[in-house]
């Protein structure tokens, strides 16, 4: 079942109940509201519930990291709850682990060499109590990795959502990795959900968990075929794999020809998936080639078999190769491609809508919502094929702003796939209603 309940940090401390519905209640029916007592200064967080999942999906969309309320000493952190149940008891999903064995350790990689516990112990302790930080010694340069472990799964995921790829510290080389620990008993012995012992891949190397032996092999489906787009026109193998090679072992570099002016992509492929989405979270909308004018996007291909025929979801369909229009092809089955576009300025057209994102790819239908609300207005962009409409969204959400915007647009893979939204991913949901 979608999560209906938001979590929302870096609060400011004297935060009531009234003044959080008046703000949260412009994105659905409020339900219920649980502020936290007792939080330390600078660590105020709150649970929002909200009346369906679509509306908790908008609110954090709509507020994450944009959202400052007064007091504040930055905007909110915004993020569905991963408990769903009173004061976050129930898992989400239901008949899960209770939220006693929720992850509540982080991995963080990127540090610098000599970096000691203090100042991990100083930055990450913003986020939540610490109950132990694990700083593995004898890293080879540049390699060096830590477990922190908090009280609490909020806090861990909270410390992930604020700085895995922001946080830097003096003298590393790069913006930390910071990822929920895969394996979280003492020292990474006891795995996450009974899944084989985590890899964190860095430098062309892997990170293994203390205490779990040799890596062991990361499932078939498991993908490690990375999609990178927004490339310079004149992007070479040679660039590439020099780039990304800092994260992992290469297997293959596929770079598409015959593409539009603006509108380079290629795929990247490791030799495992940790390699893989260590190089999408290290690089999405980060990297930025010489002369270019804007960062790539990468992404996990939906695809991961040569030129991407194989189908990620597996079951033997393959898809065909990709298109000669400079946009990645998938079957249409294959995923949503339809977006919701959030956050439009009173006066948008269809013409301005199909104008932006017929970047991306084909635009076969806009759905452009009447009579919202002003500042409220949204869309659906349907586009040819799932890869386009994922392209889309990653190039545009919270970047692109259209002139009389007030903020950046958000940008989704919308959850009812039909017209005008009734049709669920997967089938047999309720209908998304309507805004």
């Amino acid at each position: 079942m979608a999560g209906k309940k938001i979590f929302v940090g870096s609060l400011p401390p004297n935060i009531d109940d009234l003044t959080l519905r008046g703000e949260f209640a412009k994105y659905g029916q409020v339900e219920d509201i649980y502020i936290k007592p007792n939080c330390e200064p600078t660590r105020q967080w709150a649970f929002v519930t909200f009346a369906t999942a679509e509306q908790a999906q908008f609110a954090k969309e709509s507020c994450d990291r944009i959202l400052t309320l007064p007091g504040a000493t930055g905007p909110c952190d915004v993020m569905l709850a991963k408990n769903q149940g009173m004061f976050g008891q129930e898992p989400l999903g239901g008949g899960g682990p209770a939220a006693s064995t929720a992850p509540k350790k982080i991995f963080v990689g990127s540090l610098p060499d000599g970096i000691q516990e203090a100042p991990l112990r100083a930055e990450f302790g913003k986020y939540g109590t610490i109950e132990e930080v694990f700083l593995k010694q004898g890293c080879e340069s540049g390699r060096q990795w830590a477990f922190i472990t908090y009280v609490t799964h909020e806090e861990a995921n909270y410390a992930c959502e604020s700085t895995n790829g922001l946080i830097q510290f003096q003298g590393a080389a790069r913006p930390c990795e910071v990822t929920l620990a895969r394996n979280q008993g003492m020292f990474g012995q006891s795995p996450l959900g009974n899944e084989a012992s985590q890899a964190h891949a860095a430098g062309g190397v892997r990170y293994a968990d203390p205490g779990a032996g040799t890596t062991a092999s990361p499932s078939v489906a498991a993908p490690r075929k990375c999609f990178v787009g927004s490339l310079p026109d004149w992007i070479t193998e040679d660039m590439l794999r020099a780039e990304f090679s800092r994260f992992g072992e290469i297997v293959e570099v596929f770079i598409k020809q015959g593409c539009e002016p603006g509108r380079q992509w290629a795929f990247v492929t490791y030799a495992s998936h940790a390699e893989a989405q260590l190089a999408k979270e290290s690089c999405d909308r980060i990297l930025t080639f010489p002369n270019w004018d804007r960062p790539c996007e990468v992404t996990l291909a939906r695809n991961q078999g040569m030129f991407g025929q194989e189908s990620l979801n597996g079951g033997g369909r393959s898809a065909p190769a990709p298109a000669k229009t400079g946009t990645v092809a998938g079957a249409a089955g294959d995923g949503p491609r339809k977006i919701f576009v959030g956050s439009l300025p009173d006066g948008v057209s269809e013409n301005d809508l199909r104008a932006e994102f017929s970047r991306y790819g084909h635009v076969i239908d806009v759905f452009l919502k009447a009579g919202s609300h002003s500042g409220r207005h949204w869309s659906f962009v349907t586009f040819a094929t799932p890869e386009q409409a994922s392209q889309a969204k990653t190039a545009t959400d919270r970047v692109l702003t259209f002139p009389g915007s007030l903020q950046p647009c958000e940008v989704m893979l919308a959850k009812n796939q039909g017209m005008f939204g009734q049709s669920p991913i997967g089938g047999g949901g309720a209908a998304q209603p309507a805004a």
